[in-house]
């Protein structure tokens, strides 16, 4: 789609400018018409199918995150998001954009200079590797759990390592972006993962998608069973857990279970981060690698207080006086209205003044 070039400002001041290749635009809008003429194609032949694989809104999503890697300007705007979110993060680089010099097919930045991942790996122990796969790993799970906008094609291409062990990031034209309930079951579907908790992570897998009206859960239950005991008594280090969750999904379409298509965008960004940790350690597991860093922030999200009130206040008289959980419709609409003039703090302290009241006296 493009080219990078270094120059020079007036000043200066060293950068890398990307320059959109004549007639790009052209040559992929009319890629897209041909691709979208087959797509309504087969849809047509094969309703039932299209709509299992939520084909016509995974080609949306496939088009729109293509187009926009040709709009400069918005990546330029994307860098920015991406800078803010990794301010405090000194050891992360995100290019600064020159705005005035930044046109639809000409992006003007700041040059970065470093080695590639093929060039650093050669030269690094193996302890040394390791910790930089890890840190790669916190970068992304920031990116989908902490800032709900990720890096969709962070590829070796796409990274740059610094002699002072600073990473820079280059090329955001594909970018996703999750919504805090996407990003709440991503935390619990991996942590019932790692724990083998098979029909919990289940239950957090399917909350994201949207059932067909003939979907059958049971079946679909099965299949994701037989596939993660499959993986767990697996004995092969570089054995792909990501190709494991993709199959997962295609397993779901075929059962009558619809992933929206940021996740599809999601899948798609693990897979290659996935590909990017086994390049710099071979032996590379994301169940022990992520574990501790989605437990951290599962962790900052159960000490949330204010957050926790306000889940305590749509659930809590359901829960206390029936023992089960209101309606998720109730839920959603005392999330979307003002809540009404009542303290919950008070009926916290009474519980807790209550239990303790029952607990034994330990001076007697």
């Amino acid at each position: 789609l493009a080219q990078v070039h270094f120059a020079e400002l007036f000043d200066g001041t060293q950068v890398a400018v990307k320059i959109q290749r004549p007639q790009a635009k052209e040559a992929i809008t009319a890629d897209l018409a041909l691709l979208s003429g087959w797509i309504k194609l087969f849809c047509r032949l094969f309703p039932k199918k299209a709509r299992r694989f939520n084909l016509a809104a995974g080609f949306q999503e496939f088009g729109r995150y293509t187009l926009q890697e040709l709009d400069f300007v918005l990546e330029a705007n994307t860098m920015e998001r991406f800078r803010h979110n990794f301010a405090d993060q000194h050891d992360v680089i995100i290019p600064q954009v020159y705005d005035d010099l930044v046109k639809p097919r000409v992006l003007t930045m700041e040059r970065i200079t470093g080695q590639r991942l093929s060039e650093i790996t050669p030269t690094l122990s193996t302890q040394k590797r390791k910790q930089l796969s890890h840190r790669l790993l916190e970068i992304e799970m920031k990116m989908f759990i902490s800032d709900g906008v990720f890096h969709a094609d962070l590829h070796p291409g796409n990274i740059l390592f610094l002699g002072d062990e600073r990473i820079a990031l280059l090329d955001f034209g594909m970018y996703g972006e999750l919504s805090q309930e996407h990003r709440d079951h991503f935390i619990l579907y991996w942590l019932a993962v790692f724990q083998r908790q098979t029909r919990r992570a289940f239950y957090h897998l399917v909350r994201q998608t949207r059932p067909l009206k003939n979907a059958d859960e049971e079946a679909y239950y099965q299949s994701f069973k037989v596939m993660a005991d499959k993986f767990y008594s697996s004995i092969t280090l570089k054995v792909s857990l990501m190709q494991t969750y993709l199959a997962i999904i295609v397993s779901g379409a075929k059962y009558g279970f619809v992933f929206p298509s940021d996740l599809l965008l999601q899948a798609k960004a693990l897979t290659t981060a996935e590909a990017l940790a086994f390049t710099l350690t071979p032996d590379f597991k994301f169940t022990k690698d992520a574990s501790p860093i989605l437990a951290h922030e599962f962790a900052l999200r159960a000490t949330d207080f204010a957050r926790l009130k306000e889940t305590a206040e749509q659930i809590l008289p359901e829960l206390l006086l029936f023992g089960e959980l209101p309606p998720a419709s109730s839920r959603e609409q005392a999330a979307t209205h003002s809540p009404l003039p009542f303290d919950w703090s008070d009926v916290l302290k009474l519980l807790d003044k209550q239990v303790r009241a029952l607990q034994p006296d330990t001076n007697s």
